[in-house]
């Protein structure tokens, strides 16, 4: 889907569904092209549900770690803050998807109302750039961990530099998503004059990125693990293979 180039407010809308509503209407009944009597399942619910029971068992594991870290150990660290906050962006996001659902998330085109849609795509606009936030959050918090447990510098100096790059990944893909469209408000109202970018290059792009900040943030602790002198061999390889399975 490609916005590139599309324009609104010369009198004609273009990409308007309220065109192409009336355009079928005053040239055939919606029964010709099977409209009335097609049966699309409406997976709202289960959207719900399965956003509901991530974001509960999400929500346990934050409760575990906290208890460790705050009352058992007493020795809380930047990095779970960031994981607090990150809990938090991931939450409000959650809450964004199932809310969609009231708008059309789950339903096909054709039983969705032309006002909805443009709530929902509004409603998309907001809970990617909450991904944007929890995403960076995330990969911070662990990196935070990584300078916690290095010894030598070289792998501190890393842990540094990849929070940069990271941090600089955000700020791209967060103004590019803001601004793709001009006036902003474009992304979701096409009745209003304005362009848009090529949000498929974008979606691509920040993925990319992110996949590969995801592989570092999952290889960089094994060369500190290995650099550790205070752990066996056995310890090392047990460590490394808990490391290896996020990438799985």
């Amino acid at each position: 889907m490609s916005f590139q180039g599309h324009h609104a407010g010369d009198g004609h809308l273009h990409d308007s569904e309220d065109d192409f509503h009336q355009i079928l209407k005053n040239t055939t009944s919606p029964d010709t092209f099977g409209y009335t009597s097609m049966h699309y399942e409406d997976k709202s619910k289960q959207i719900i549900i399965f956003h509901t029971v991530f974001a509960s068992i999400t929500l346990v594991f934050v409760l575990l770690r906290n208890y460790s870290r705050f009352f058992f150990l007493r020795s809380p660290g930047w990095d779970d803050f960031l994981l607090n906050l990150a809990w938090v962006a991931t939450t409000i996001m959650e809450v964004i998807v199932c809310v969609e659902t009231r708008y059309g998330l789950g339903k096909h085109i054709i039983h969705v109302a032309v006002d909805d849609r443009m709530k929902l795509v509004q409603m998309v606009f907001w809970c990617q750039i909450m991904y944007f936030i929890a995403s960076l959050l995330i990969k911070s918090a662990l990196f935070v961990f990584y300078l916690r447990i290095a010894v030598q510098s070289v792998y501190k100096k890393a842990c540094y530099m990849f929070m940069t790059l990271n941090v600089g990944i955000f700020i791209g893909s967060l103004l590019a998503s803001i601004f793709l469209c001009r006036p902003v408000q474009f992304f979701w109202n096409r009745r209003v004059e304005g362009t848009c970018g090529n949000v498929e290059r974008l979606y691509v792009s920040n993925a990319s990125l992110n996949m590969l900040m995801d592989v570092i943030a999952l290889i960089l602790p094994i060369p500190i693990v290995w650099g550790s002198p205070s752990l066996t061999k056995a310890t090392k390889i047990k460590i490394s293979a808990l490391f290896l399975l996020g990438i799985v």
